[in-house]
């Protein structure tokens, strides 16, 4: 069983659910600890098939909408942001091809979510963009500083790079229930 990996080494990776998802409850932080180690783990291993991975960000994303901040369904993607330590914002102009993006900066991220339109409310794309930069931080650790990644990031369209977009996809849809 995939949770049943002793997490305890104190490796920085191993970290970064206690600090970015403090948040949440021990499960959730239990199973972003999971992910992490085994994400460092196939990286290192230098192999090509990750089949924990969907599963495992899918068991996270339910977990983290029975939280007790998040408990609507679908999760609210704003809600999550915060509590992940992302300022969003939004960016009137549209980029072909590119619907938001993540940086991380000091305790934190901060993510730009392109609009089409002007207004308050969120479209569906626009709440799934969100939720899916939200997975990106899976990807991640902090000591309170700058987050830094747990593993290098590929090169845009590189089998790695394909591989953490699906995972963030898996992410937000298990968390928006799509």
């Amino acid at each position: 069983m995939l949770l049943g990996h002793d997490l305890s080494d104190g490796t920085p990776h191993a970290r970064l659910a206690n600090l970015l998802f403090s948040g949440f409850d021990w499960d959730a932080r239990r199973i972003a600890e999971q992910f992490q180690r085994l994400a460092v783990t196939s990286y290192r291993s230098r192999s090509d098939e990750w089949p924990w991975a969907s599963a495992l960000v899918q068991q996270l994303a339910k977990k983290i909408a029975t939280s007790a901040r998040l408990k609507k369904e679908p999760v609210n993607a704003l809600a999550l942001a915060e509590t992940l330590h992302i300022k969003i914002t939004f960016v009137k102009r549209y980029v072909a091809g590119l619907s938001a993006s993540l940086v991380p900066v000091l305790g934190g991220f901060e993510a730009a979510i392109y609009k089409k339109q002007s207004g308050t409310n969120l479209t569906k794309k626009e709440k799934f963009a969100i939720a899916h930069e939200c997975g990106h931080v899976l990807f991640f650790y902090c000591d309170g500083k700058i987050p830094a990644r747990i593993i290098p990031r590929a090169i845009e369209g590189h089998k790695a790079a394909r591989r953490e977009e699906e995972l963030c996809d898996h992410f937000a849809s298990a968390l928006l229930r799509r």
